[in-house]
């Protein structure tokens, strides 16, 4: 059977269908509940409690052909309001979010749930089409399609209000429009599983990644030189002129080819093999900076349903700071750091610590300045009593990771990138996070909801918490060692 999520991976790319059908052991995808799933499920959650007489269609365990009988119990039985159903003609196979009888047209209509804050007219669009095309094939009479999605202006007061938090849109003509075109895609894509025998020969252009990152990237890209035409970030006809003629050597493209500056400078360096540094430029900046020095970084949790009284959908809720100051350029540096564990409002502790430990001079060190800026304004508006230190320290900020930006320190190992997990190893390889149980700031996100849940034993509460301190720690670690190199070179 073709799922529609299978139908996604056909429309991204043909070969991606056929190795998650044959080969799919060597799948890299997140096929247990990741981040984005959990944020759906939250979503429906609340779609779900709008429903009252509504049924769960899922059986036990969740096997696709249980759920399938299920459903067809379900429906016999007369109930008017399905969550979660499952349906196959034979070919496709499709869960959906839920089915409300209408009355007056005797008709279902189809309601997909998306954890999105708005419609995609692309993605969201051919998904609805998709099961609709397979309920009618089952023999259900389909009325209207609608969409329901987060509303990202909707600010907690109390309990979850789900009609103020959910938007929902008809999307029944634009699903009607694409519908033919849809029906002929699915099949080819039947023809192409049943028909398919071989490992298609594709090629690698941007699909690799539009809209998802594919799950089999690591075995399609397993040859691909370290350096590549991959990552020059070429115009969509160089790069397929490029990869027609064979070419997929960085150093096989013309350097005219190259449109972004940094990705010039990158192809420099590599060709040949020279590091660049700019000592002015980077002295310059350096000579911007006073003392004391706060090396800050926040780690945040953004949520589609806002956890606590005063957020939006998606807004980034700071929990976590790591803090390095170093009072004079031959004074040792100090480490602070904060991590909220428990289910309230984090920012409250976290702002009183961390203003109590920032002075009223000297430079604020960040990495990504956007970032921490935004945060400190949020938090401004939303807790008056910090609002005159958040806005002096932000005032403050500098964004060490300017020099790289300005390509006034260009390594070939960089390839025309600047954040911190790709400059950190290059100039300083004696420390990496990799080494860490934590590695990336999306593991570290989902481990603060983790941290903070009643059920958790205190074991692994104390396991956790040490891992996500030394995740933060090395941030503002490896800006002061960043920091002492680049000082060193000038």
């Amino acid at each position: 059977m073709l799922s529609k999520t299978q139908f996604t991976y056909y429309l991204q790319c043909p070969k991606y269908l056929w190795l998650y059908k044959n080969k799919k052991e060597l799948y890299r995808g997140e096929e247990d509940l990741s981040y984005k799933q959990l944020q759906g499920e939250s979503v429906e959650f609340w779609v779900y409690s709008q429903y009252k007489d509504g049924v769960d269609c899922e059986a036990e365990g969740g096997d696709i052909f249980k759920s399938i009988e299920k459903t067809k119990e379900i429906l016999n039985s007369g109930k008017k309001v399905l969550i979660q159903p499952s349906f196959s003609d034979g070919d496709l196979f499709c869960r959906n979010d839920l089915l409300v009888f209408d009355k007056v047209s005797k008709k279902w209509d189809l309601i997909e749930v998306k954890s999105t804050t708005k419609v995609d007219e692309d993605l969201h669009i051919t998904d609805v089409a998709f099961q609709k095309i397979c309920l009618e094939n089952c023999g259900l009479k389909i009325n209207k399609t609608y969409l329901y999605f987060v509303n990202n202006e909707y600010v907690r007061k109390g309990e979850i209000d789900p009609k103020k938090l959910i938007k929902k849109e008809d999307i029944t003509e634009r699903v009607l429009l694409i519908e033919s075109g849809v029906k002929t895609k699915i099949k080819e894509a039947l023809e192409f599983i049943k028909k398919t025998e071989k490992e298609p020969a594709v090629k690698i252009l941007k699909q690799c990644s539009d809209p998802y990152d594919c799950g089999f990237i690591d075995y399609c890209w397993k040859n691909i030189p370290e350096h590549s035409v991959y990552d020059l970030s070429l115009k969509t006809d160089n790069l397929t002129e490029m990869v027609d003629e064979g070419k997929i050597k960085l150093e096989d493209v013309p350097e005219e080819m190259i449109s972004r500056e940094n990705k010039k400078r990158y192809y420099i360096a590599e060709t040949t093999n020279k590091i660049f540094i700019d000592k002015g430029g980077i002295e310059t900046e350096l000579s911007n900076l006073v003392y004391p020095l706060y090396f800050l970084d926040y780690e945040s949790y953004s949520p589609a349903v806002p956890l606590f009284d005063g957020f939006k959908p998606y807004q980034q809720m700071v929990f976590q700071y790591s803090l390095h100051i170093q009072e004079a350029p031959d004074a040792k540096v100090e480490h602070f750091e904060f991590l909220a564990d428990k289910w309230q409002d984090p920012c409250p502790e976290l702002l009183k610590n961390m203003t109590s430990q920032i002075g009223n001079t000297g430079t604020i060190l960040v990495w990504n300045e956007g970032f921490e800026k935004g945060r400190n304004e949020e938090m401004a508006k939303m807790y008056s009593k910090f609002k005159e230190k958040l806005l002096s320290i932000n005032s403050r900020v500098y964004d060490l990771a300017t020099s790289f930006k300005k390509n006034y320190y260009v390594h070939k190992d960089f390839k025309g990138k600047w954040s911190i997990k790709v400059i950190l190893p290059v100039l300083i390889p004696s420390l990496s996070h990799k080494d860490l149980n934590i590695q990336e700031g999306g593991t570290a996100s989902e481990s603060y909801r983790k941290l903070i849940d009643k059920n958790i034993s205190k074991e692994e509460k104390a396991v956790l918490e040490k891992d996500m301190l030394e995740y933060c720690k090395l941030d503002t670690f490896a800006m002061v060692e960043i920091f002492n190199h680049l000082k060193s070179v000038v």
